[in-house]
């Protein structure tokens, strides 16, 4: 019934004086802007040890500007920028009007949701304040554990993005580096793989497309070595490369 909604997950808590600060950076802008994104942090949860999540740019670098610039300046700062719908507050009306709904009983719906809501808003602001902290690393959330079920859900997420990005947005830049964002996904799954989750092979061939665009080494490699060995040859040898890479760290 609020002027804005804000989404909290059940395992993470919110800075105590968020929601009074929130209400006084808007109530100082001219326009009521459609989101406003704000910072966080990761709380260890066995070792309470905090890394801040901050935007790495200044609140005059995003503010009343269109979603699509908005979405242009996260990028550019922060490529690896997650998809917590958490990080933002949206002005319920447009919301409503933009008919704007979560996917219904999949994973990671955020990874669709926000960037899109994002892409579509009028005006954002961003405000350098800390929002959510975080749990980092409880051993049966969602983003700490991957099962085939949840990787087919992130890869269609993402897949969802590809093609939302390159018929919805008409700044090139921002669909290059949302495909550059849909690789860095594509490879976190392909790294599960690596790791023991040997059914994600047949989608990791399905959605090879989200390669793309290649940016990070990790995605150069793949890209690369499926285009000189073809798939099966190629994966296998990124596949050394990684378990290689991984015993370094």
């Amino acid at each position: 019934q609020g002027e804005y909604v804000f989404f909290l997950d059940s395992d993470d808590c919110v800075h105590p004086e968020i929601f009074r600060k929130v209400e006084r950076f808007i109530s100082a802008k001219e326009n009521r802007p459609d989101t406003v994104i704000c910072d966080a942090e990761y709380v260890h949860v066995e070792t309470g040890a905090r890394i801040p999540m901050i935007l790495n740019c200044e609140e005059s670098e995003i503010d009343n500007i269109s979603g699509e610039q908005a979405l242009l300046k996260i990028l550019q700062v922060e490529p690896g920028f997650e998809w917590y719908c958490w990080r933002f507050f949206y002005r319920t009306d447009y919301l409503r009007d933009g008919g704007h709904r979560f996917a219904v009983g999949v994973y990671y719906e955020d990874l669709k949701w926000t960037p899109q809501v994002l892409a579509l808003a009028g005006t954002a602001c961003y405000m350098k304040e800390l929002g959510v902290h975080y749990t980092w690393c409880r051993p049966n959330s969602i983003v700490n554990s991957m099962s085939i079920q949840k990787a087919t859900h992130k890869l269609k997420m993402c897949e969802d993005n590809f093609l939302f990005f390159q018929e919805k947005v008409t700044d090139s830049a921002v669909g290059q580096l949302m495909l550059a964002s849909c690789a860095e996904t594509y490879i976190s799954i392909f790294r599960c793989y690596c790791r023991g989750l040997k059914e994600a092979y047949p989608l990791l061939k399905k959605y090879f497309f989200l390669l793309r665009n290649p940016q990070t080494r990790l995605c150069k490699i793949f890209h690369l070595m499926v285009r000189l060995l073809g798939f099966r040859l190629g994966s296998w040898a990124t596949k050394i490369v990684f378990r290689l890479l991984d015993k370094r760290s």
